[in-house]
This record gives structure tokens, sequence and C-alpha cells, in this order.
């Protein structure tokens, strides 16, 4: 490019020089495109402007008229006005740091139908309406933000024109390290914490508590690295309890720690909240008794909350809230970018939780009841069952279908891991013999009948899923071919794919199995047979377009005595070079003689009392596709396909095939 550059200066001739201006007004309207997503939200701008420049206190006062935010710092960067007025026209090319927080915040609030927004500093002000971004001999002792919005009538009687700031502040800047006082109170998170997760979780009968019971609480505290949270999840009294056996109660405030260098204080919730000063933390655990479900990762950025975010932090129920660091945000402003530096974070994250686990004892678990008002010994199967599923089979890091089986499903009603002897394991594989290999190990399986007989219900293995519903033939999906597109939950049912797995005699299975498919879904497993890239597309296209149908069968456990069949009496014996991919039985007894069977390269079929036919996709990718009454016409040619709700999945398939194949004819 330079030497492009170079040999153009030869060929052309100067014509003037001089310099131009950026019109304001119009830089103004350009960035209007820009505008945060939550209404209010600039004012956590502010306030990470102010926590990233050291500020130790902000002050935030709301008038029927005005907003104002003020802090001191002894840092001098958002005092220099001149760098400010610029970032302000080039915020989105600007890096992290106070002085784009402010620019963006300053933006955002002047385009969210503002009067006028101001920026005082010691050495003067900055001053922003609809028309005009200019500098003014206005003075402030402090580092002052203010807002000014136009009234309507009715904003007028309701009082205040700034409720989504003040909400904002309430639910985004309770944990950062400097305090926030609102009209003169200071912001405490109370409840937040309790928020991250649902509340209608109670696998233990612990509804007589008046508040939501956590397991454990560590709170790591700052050392030397500047601390990320000064709160902990909620500003209360708790007790230690390390000696359960001692009718000796010591009361511990968690932020009276001994030292930076003392370990984290594993805590169990007990008491009321107080008014002391905070903890400063690096992070910030908690854990509920739940057996499956997701965690929480709340993050922090310079002092304010980001969305938080549902993740796999390797126990159900558990919310960390720690530092967001060098993670990237999104453009609105709050949202992590969740890219490979945050996986990687993720990870780092993973076993740090899982080592706190191993807090947790019976007898803890036992005393904090007690101090909750409770009788121990209503809870004490659950209670042992809990903790030895918590130290046997919680997984810091969900690799595989088995830790996820693990995981997510509970005890009663589910079988884990059964040896070959389980009396019900040889009925099963004859149910499901047609696509379950001999030595394919069973992870597990759920068996829905109130007699134990196995014909109705699940089970998993490495490879598949399996089941059978009650009057229905046996299914299945391979994991590599799972697609949770239309995951739905309709009465006592599963559905996906256009298919539904009944279980109508355990509750607990029923809430475990989407969220286990959805995680399974996560794992992006390897593809489990080899096959070419066409092969796997036309696949990938038939799985999504029909799903899971009675009478159709996919590649690689297609049966062979159907198979034979197809051979037989429409497509005859395939060559080496063509793989049979999908098959349908078109029969009402389940005798293959008539359907259709496709390959990569040709589609076979064979109507009732018909001849045989058969066509390359490469001419059918010419030819319009259209339902019948009786199938579907592909040209001239008609397929029978019996079944009326299958008739449009098919025709769907085959134009999204044909469709495919003329793309990369083209190409």
């Amino acid at each position: 490019m330079d030497q492009f550059v170079e040999q153009q200066k030869d060929v052309g001739s100067t014509d003037s020089t001089g310099t131009f201006t950026l019109n304001p007004v119009r830089a103004r309207e350009k960035m209007r495109q820009f505008q945060l997503a939550l209404a209010g939200s600039y004012i956590g701008k502010v306030v990470q402007a102010a926590t990233r420049t050291g500020a130790a206190h902000i002050e935030v006062k709301v008038t029927r008229d005005a907003l104002t935010v003020s802090f001191t710092s002894a840092n001098q960067e958002l005092l220099d006005l001149d760098s400010l007025l610029e970032v302000l026209l080039s915020v989105h090319s600007h890096p992290d740091s106070a002085i784009r927080h402010l620019a963006v915040g300053l933006n955002a609030a002047a385009n969210a139908g503002t009067k006028e927004v101001r920026w005082c500093t010691p050495g003067g002000s900055i001053l922003l309406t609809d028309t005009e971004i200019r500098k003014t001999e206005d003075v402030s002792k402090d580092l002052r933000f203010v807002v000014r919005k136009n009234r309507s009538l009715f904003t007028w009687f309701r009082g205040t024109v700034y409720l989504e700031e003040t909400e904002f502040l309430r639910e985004r800047c309770l944990f950062g390290p400097c305090t926030v006082t609102l009209d003169g109170r200071q912001l405490k998170p109370e409840k937040r914490w309790d928020s991250f997760a649902p509340s209608d979780i109670d696998h233990f009968g612990l509804g007589k508590l008046t508040q939501k019971f956590h397991v454990l609480e560590v709170l790591e505290e700052a050392g030397s690295a500047p601390s990320v949270c000064a709160y902990p999840p909620r500003a209360a009294e708790f007790r230690l309890l390390q000696d359960p056996a001692s009718e000796e109660e010591r009361p511990l405030y968690v932020w009276q720690a001994k030292s930076s260098q003392s370990p984290a204080l594993p805590l169990l919730y007990s008491g009321v909240t107080s008014d002391e000063r905070p903890l400063f933390l690096n992070r910030a655990l908690s854990f509920r008794p739940t057996l499956h479900g997701t965690g929480y990762l709340a993050l922090l950025k310079d002092g304010v909350l980001l969305d938080p975010i549902e993740v796999d932090l390797g126990h159900p129920g558990a919310v960390l809230m720690t530092g967001a660091g060098d993670l990237k945000t999104d453009l609105s402003e709050f949202g992590v970018v969740e890219d490979d530096m945050f996986l990687d974070f993720l990870l780092d994250q993973r076993p740090w939780v899982g080592r706190q686990s191993e807090w947790v004892t019976s007898e803890h678990l036992e005393a904090a009841l007690q101090a909750c008002g409770l009788e121990p010994k209503d809870y004490e199967k659950r209670l042992s069952h809990y903790v030895y599923w918590l130290h046997n089979h919680r997984l810091p890091i969900v690799s595989s279908i088995s830790d996820l089986v693990i995981q997510h499903f509970p005890d009663r009603g589910f079988v884990k891991h059964p040896s070959e002897e389980h009396s019900l394991l040889p009925r099963l594989r004859k149910i499901h013999h047609d696509h379950l290999p001999k030595d394919e190990p069973i992870l597990g399986f759920y068996d829905d009948t109130l007699m134990g007989s196995g014909k109705s219900g699940f089970l998993i293995t490495p490879k598949r899923l399996c089941w059978k519903n009650t009057m229905f033939p046996p299914q299945y999906i391979l994991w590599q071919n799972l697609l949770l597109d239309d995951l739905d939950f309709p009465p006592k049912k599963v559905a996906f794919m256009r298919t539904e797995i009944s279980i109508s005699l355990n509750d607990s299975v029923l809430d475990c199995l989407p969220i286990f498919l959805l995680d399974v879904d996560r794992l992006n497993l390897p593809p489990a047979y080899k096959l070419s890239t066409g092969q796997s597309q036309i696949l990938h296209l038939a799985y999504q377009s029909m799903g899971i149908q009675d009478g159709v069968y996919f590649y690689p456990h297609i049966p062979r005595a159907k198979l034979s069949a197809a051979e037989e009496f429409y497509c005859g014996a395939l060559p080496d070079s063509e793989r049979p991919l999908l098959l349908y039985d078109d029969t009402f007894f389940g005798g293959a003689d008539t359907g259709f069977l496709l390959t990569e390269k040709n589609l076979y079929w064979r109507n009732m009392f018909a001849q045989s036919k058969s066509s390359s996709l490469e001419r059918l990718s010419r030819l319009e596709v259209t339902e019948t009454s009786g199938g579907i016409k592909v040209g001239e040619d008609e397929i029978s396909v019996y079944l009326s709700a299958l008739r449009p999945l098919v025709k769907i398939f085959l134009q999204e095939l044909l469709k495919s194949r003329v793309s990369q004819e083209l190409s």
C-alpha cells in the first residue's frame, strides 16, 4: 500500500492546502445512534468514571428539576476538558479509561431527552444541549455531573423524572469499592444477592424459612491487589460454625478478618442486617441447596454490576461475584462479550468454586438450621443426601455426558450408572435393540411406568438419548444431532425436534431433563461417526427439517431388516460409493417394501402397486417440489407419504436439500 501511495504522488499534483473543522451539531447527531440500551444507565458510566479515578465516596442528589452526581478525586484525568471534548466526539475509538466512561455517560445523558448536561470541575465546565457542545467558565469545588430534564404535565405531578436513574443506582451500584449515597442515605445491597437465582426451587422443603437459605458463603478478602467489591452478598451478621458441637455461640461480623493473609471465611447465614463498614473483597461466593440448575456470574466493572450471566460454575445454584478485569463489554456497555477470553476466565474460576464446597458438613447445616429456628431432625435425610452428593458427585468442570448425568438428575426415580446385573437393563436393551448397540454402557435411566416394566421412559448413554412413550415405538437421537431450537414444556412432557418425551410420574426428573439437554448442547461434542462434509450436511438438514418422526430412520441406525427390504424392492444393492443416510418406511406394518431411501447422490423410492424409481439429486435439483393429497411431488414424479402430518416436513426437507445442491453446483 505504501508503495502504491508513493507512485500516485508522481502522477498527481497539489490542488490546495488548508484545515477543516468538525461540526459539533453534526457530530452530536451521529452520536445519537450510540445511545445506551438501558434508560437512565448513563449514571452508571459516571459511577464507573469516579471509581476508576479512586473516588472514596459518590454523592447523588435528586430534586424535582435536576440530578447531581458529585465526588472528589486526586486523579487529574477528568480535569482535562480539552481531552474530554476530543473523546466526546470519538468515544467508541477511545481505549477503556475513566475519561471514556465519563464521555459515554455525558453523550448518553445528552441524547436521553435531557434539557442540558453539565460536567463541572474546579477549572471550568462543559455544557451539552441538543444543539451545542461548549466549554464554559463555571467552576465547582468538587467534580460534578448535573442533568436537567424537560418536564411534562404528567411528570410534574408524579414528582421526579429521574426514576430510571435512581433504580439503576439501587440495582447496579451497590457493591463497588466506594460508597454511594442517594439523597443523604447510603445504598446497601440488602436482598439484592437473592434476586440472581430463581426463587421457586425448594428441594429440601425449607419453605418455613422467612428468607432464602444459603448453604455456604465464602468471602475472599482483598490482598495487595485493588479490591473489586466492597460489600458481601448481604451486609449481614453471620455465625462461624467451626465447632457445631459447642454450645457457645460465636457471632462474627464478616468484615472483621484478622489479616489480609487469612484464608477465605466459610460462613453459614443466620443473622440480621448490620450498619457496620463493609469488607473489601476480591470474590464473594454463595451456595444454595439445589441438585440441578445453573449458576450465576455477577461481574463488577469499575464499581458497577454488569448484566448477570447464567453459566456453569460446576455447582448448581452457585452465585459468584468478582471483578470483570480486562473482559470486553458489548455495545450496551453493561454486557460482557462471551469470547475466548471470557471462556478462559470462566475456566479459571471453576476450580476455586469447586474447592469451597469441601467445607460443608451435615453438622454445619444442622447448626445453621437451628440458628434459623428450625428443627434439624426434620431435614436429616435431605441434608445428609445433599452433603454426600456435594462431596462425591459435584464436578468442578463438566466435560462429559456422564458428568452431566451425575450433576443434574436426582437419585429418586432416576437410576444412575446401573450395573449390568440390574433387573431392568435386559428389558430396556431389548426395547431399544434397533438403535442401541449391545456394548454401549447405560449411564442412567428413568422408568415412567407404575409397575416397573420399563415400557415407557428414557435412558442415557455416552452417545445417545433413547426413549419410548406409551403406545408409541422407541426413538433415539445421537447427541451430535441434538437440536433444541423448538424446546418446549407441555404438561408432563419435554418437547423438542417435533417429538415429545412423556414424564408423568416424577416432577423432579421432568424439571431436570430440559436443563440437562441444554447443557449437553453446550458441550459441542465431536462427531460420533466419520462422514463426509456432504453426508453430514444432509443428515443435519434432515434432523432440522423433520425432527424425530415415526417411520423415519437415520444413519447409522437404519434397521437391517428395513434396509434389506428397500434393497430388494426398489433400490437394489447400493454401490460402495453411496451410503444410506435416511430411510422412510411408508408401510403400515413396517415391511419397508414401499417408501424412499436417500444417499448423498441419489433418491430411491417405490409407491404401493407401482414400479420402483430413482433419480440423482443433481437432476432433482432442477425440479419443483410440491405437496399433494397423498405425498410429495418432485417434477412429474410423486412419492407416497401416507402420514399427513409428515408430508409438509418431507416437502421442506427436500426443498432445502435440493436448493443447497443448486447453490453448491453454482459455486
